[in-house]
């Protein structure tokens, strides 16, 4: 991974950020990646109560976060998610959104604080 001073302070991601995402449906999830100049990671969105795990780049963004999901047919989706840190190597939602997503694929995922 290739860090850029501008959009990061000591590896950490920082909010607002939005990623391109290249996504499929798997047998009962959406995968993929998302990415920005700066930072890959694999995103899983799967079915569950609105929590999503995050990689330790992500830090220090409290409990909850917004997040948007930019569709392929145009569509945007925007979810509350309860959030932990650094548990994963990646990002992983759990939220009923995949419904949505799932014949419909995110081209953009964002991700802000709750004001």
């Amino acid at each position: 991974m290739n860090f850029k001073k501008e959009k990061i302070e000591k590896g950490i991601v920082k909010l607002p950020i939005t990623f391109k995402a290249k996504t499929e449906l798997g047998q009962s999830y959406v995968h993929g990646e998302i990415f920005t100049d700066d930072f890959v990671f694999p995103v899983n969105v799967s079915m569950g109560k609105g929590e999503m795990l995050l990689p330790v780049e992500f830090q220090n963004i409290g409990q909850n976060m917004l997040v948007s999901f930019n569709t392929e047919k145009g569509n945007v989706y925007k979810i509350k998610l309860n959030t932990s840190e650094g548990k994963t190597e990646g990002v992983l939602v759990f939220d009923e959104i995949l419904i949505k997503i799932a014949n419909d694929n995110p081209v953009y995922m964002s991700f802000s604080v709750e004001e």
